[in-house]
């Protein structure tokens, strides 16, 4: 178990050694631009405006911007092709290939059934969502699916893995023999995450109460969640195992980080990208007062001081 686990942690590295690049192109993009942005900007900052406001830098910068976006905005399924490559033995392209297959069938078959109110939490559809249900669901790729962040993508992965290194050199009879090896992996793993999205779509409510429940117990632990937190993270590193815990932190729905977005509050779940929804929007909180700061700390860089340097420069 412990080896397997070690193989998952060095397998969810594959996406997330990708992030720290995206993250600077959103951070550097979105906060020159907000400076560009603010009103009644201090005199220190009219060089730089005027900088920022050269159409041509405003387009590079508005296209950086939107690198970081679109990668943070589809971290599920970065999250399943990297982790069914990581865990892939051979012919990793296949293996790829059939995880966006188990990824988009796995989230429609969610959306269909929330559609026909076949899960625990009755008939919902995009745009008609009662409130207390907001957090439950999410769109993905245009699927509108229950919100499983990147536990979506690394469930995906790891099915996708198992079948791949069991069928991808699979000998069927020569009349079908068309669809033996590695056609046949995408094939038996869009059957097998239909059945687990089906699976998902009545568990996986549940599954949320239940991260609920510990994403409440950290947000009011305070100071002591934040060090035992550190210490657990840093503890499992000899064993190989610390990728596995931050990533419900940083990337699932174990944080709600609270941020201000355009001067309004939202919620976004994971810390690491709240953390760079709020650095692209920063004119947003410019003169905020401790409490305001606060809370957003609390659920962005209270996971990950420190953290960059040791895996960027360690």
């Amino acid at each position: 178990m412990l080896q397997y686990l070690q193989r998952i942690g060095k397998a969810i590295m594959l996406p997330i050694a990708a992030l720290p690049v995206a993250g600077i192109l959103l951070g550097v993009g979105g906060s020159l631009i907000n400076i560009a942005a603010l009103e009644n900007a201090p005199a220190i900052y009219q060089p730089l405006i005027a900088f920022v406001n050269i159409p041509m830098i405003t387009i590079i910068l508005k296209i950086m911007q939107g690198i970081g976006d679109i990668v943070f905005g589809n971290l599920p399924v970065l999250f399943a092709v990297g982790t069914a490559v990581g865990l892939a033995k051979q012919d990793k392209g296949t293996a790829a290939l059939a995880s966006v297959f188990g990824f988009l069938i796995m989230n429609q078959v969610i959306s269909v059934l929330l559609g026909m109110g076949a899960t625990p939490l009755g008939t919902l559809v995009s745009g008609d969502v009662p409130s207390q249900y907001a957090q439950y669901v999410t769109t993905t790729l245009g699927i509108f699916t229950l919100n499983m962040s990147v536990f979506g993508g690394i469930i995906t992965g790891i099915v996708t893995s198992t079948l791949h290194n069991k069928y991808y050199n699979i000998q069927l009879p020569a009349v079908i023999g068309f669809f033996s090896g590695s056609r046949f992996v995408p094939i038996v793993v869009s059957l097998a995450m239909a059945v687990v999205g089906a699976l998902l779509a009545y568990i996986w409510p549940f599954v949320q109460d239940a991260i609920a429940v510990i994403a409440l117990f950290v947000k009011n632990a305070g100071p002591i969640g934040t060090f035992l937190y550190g210490l657990i993270e840093r503890a499992l590193i000899p064993f190989g195992l610390h990728h596995i815990f931050y990533t419900p932190f940083w990337y699932g729905s174990f944080v709600d980080g609270q941020v201000i977005i355009d001067g309004t509050w939202q919620t976004i779940q994971g810390a690491n990208y709240a953390y760079f929804a709020q650095l692209g929007n920063m004119q947003s909180i410019v003169g905020a007062d401790a409490n305001t700061m606060s809370t957003i700390v609390s659920g962005t860089t209270r996971f990950m001081a420190g953290k960059f340097p040791f895996m960027m420069f360690g």
